[in-house]
């Protein structure tokens, strides 16, 4: 069974401008996923799907191939489903593969547990599933539970949920 694994790293983010080259351990955050695409044996073939080549710069001297992105596939609206499906196109249309199931890799994720990847596949084989997602838990940390700064109050990060009303936001002044 050929396994395409395949690296979104869109250009454009709106939330965090830069994010997949902002350094981290010593590298680009985007480079850490392409280095996990690069050495795992599940994956037969890995590509990185962006429309930026800043980005694209980042697969130099590993395994992963840079496949340019088009750029209405490169939106904040634009389904993750259409840059799948253009990068397996792609890769059909020039060297005659065809994989016979994807792995998908954000490029802003730069640390997994081990063995992640292999684990999702082996486990989609067994249970002949069609789609494996891996999730973790949010904790404290969940928008619900989450307040934010507004001048000199602090109120919840979305509005009617959590803690009724606001709260004056006062120093550490001691």
């Amino acid at each position: 069974m050929k396994t395409l694994g395949i690296v979104l790293a869109r250009g454009g983010s709106q939330g965090l401008p830069g994010k997949h080259l902002l350094p981290l351990a010593g590298k680009a955050v985007v480079r850490h996923t392409i280095e996990l695409a690069g050495r795992t044996d599940a994956l037969d073939r890995a590509v990185l799907s962006t429309d930026d080549e800043r980005i694209g710069a980042e697969a130099r001297g590993t395994r992963v191939e840079f496949l340019p992105r088009p750029a209405e596939l490169a939106t904040s609206t634009a389904p993750v489903q259409g840059a799948m499906r253009h990068a397996v196109r792609a890769i059909h249309g020039r060297d005659d593969w065809r994989p016979d199931r994807v792995a998908l890799l954000y490029g802003n994720v730069p640390v997994r547990p081990r063995g992640i990847v292999e684990r999702g596949l082996a486990l989609a084989e067994k249970t002949g599933a069609d789609t494996i997602l891996s999730l973790s838990e949010v904790g404290k940390m969940h928008p619900l539970w989450m307040h934010m700064l507004d001048g000199d109050r602090i109120r919840p990060y979305q509005e009617g949920v959590g803690a009724a009303g606001t709260c004056r936001a006062t120093g550490n002044e001691g």
